[in-house]
Parts: C-alpha cells; structure tokens; sequence
C-alpha cells in the first residue's frame, strides 16, 4: 500500500506544479515569504525568474500588510518595470 504524504502537497506534485508555472506573481511571493523563505531565497528567485508582478498602489500596500520586506517589494517593482 502507498504511504501517505502528510504535507501539503506530495513532493512529486510540487515538482511538476513547479515546472509548470514558470512566470512568478505576486502571489507567488506571498506563498514564498509564508513558506519562511528567507528575503535572499526570494531575492534570487525573482532575479532569475520571469514575473508578471502587480505592483500599483494598493499591490504594493497589500504586499507589505502580509509581512513582504522592503527589498522584495522594491525588487518586484524594479522587475516589473522591465
């Protein structure tokens, strides 16, 4: 019988989901920073990712009420800008 993972998704499901979805959002970044990820992970993500980043005013008020630094912020707005 297969054991069950107790995670939130199986390992193999997560690198499948990851293969997929290759353009990073905001939403990503928020999964990312909840996950525990430190600001340097997160940083080096978005710089070697593509993004489709939403970053007007209430984005960016949002982004920082769920706990997202200064820097992501800034780093998100800066990719999003090219």
């Amino acid at each position: 019988m297969r054991e069950r993972y107790r995670g939130t998704v199986p390992p193999t499901e997560s690198v499948q989901s990851s293969r997929t979805a290759s353009v990073l959002t905001n939403r990503d970044i928020i999964q990312m920073k909840n996950a525990g990820l430190s600001d340097d992970v997160i940083l080096a993500k978005i710089r070697t990712s593509e993004a489709d980043f939403r970053t007007g005013t209430q984005d960016l008020i949002d982004l920082k009420a769920v706990g997202v630094s200064d820097p992501i912020i800034q780093a998100m707005v800066q990719k999003a800008r090219r």
